[in-house]
């Protein structure tokens, strides 16, 4: 049996849109150009949620199986979020997040990129899931000094 990873899927989808900007279409369907561009686009988003949801599938299973990485690397909290975004965009279309600093300079912290992705995968979806409307979500950055 032949399973396809998504990553694969992504790279047939991204070359039939590189042909189709340089010219060549479909030759089986009649569809226009622009509807097979606006197809492919969706199957690409599709690849991407698709991917999102297989790797939140096994990192659950490595938490369910105590086999969990707990190594923590120092990150850029803002950069982080915005590369998280950047690359989550497909969950969250139907609302608006906005990422503010009331500081200047970075906002470093030791965390496991996988294990925040995830919390702030489930804290936006939640966020999304549960209000009504087109939800804003603003995530505020802010230095404290220790009492």
């Amino acid at each position: 049996m032949f399973l396809l990873k998504p990553t694969q899927v992504r790279f047939h989808l991204e070359f039939y849109l590189q042909r189709l900007r340089r010219g060549k279409t479909f030759q089986k369907y009649e569809l226009s150009k622009e509807e097979q561009t606006k197809f492919l686009s969706y199957m690409l988003k599709d690849t991407d949620r698709l991917t999102t949801h297989v790797n939140q599938i096994l990192q659950l299973a490595s938490m369910e199986n105590k086999k969990i990485d707990y190594t923590f690397e120092k990150w850029d909290l803002v950069l982080f979020l915005e590369d998280y975004l950047a690359h989550h965009s497909h969950l969250y279309q139907q609302g608006k997040i906005s990422i503010k600093t009331k500081d200047k300079g970075a906002y470093f912290y030791f965390i496991n990129p996988s294990l925040f992705s995830m919390l702030f995968t489930n804290l936006l979806t939640n966020a999304f899931k549960y209000c009504e409307g087109s939800p804003e979500v603003i995530i505020t950055f802010s230095y404290s000094q220790k009492p």
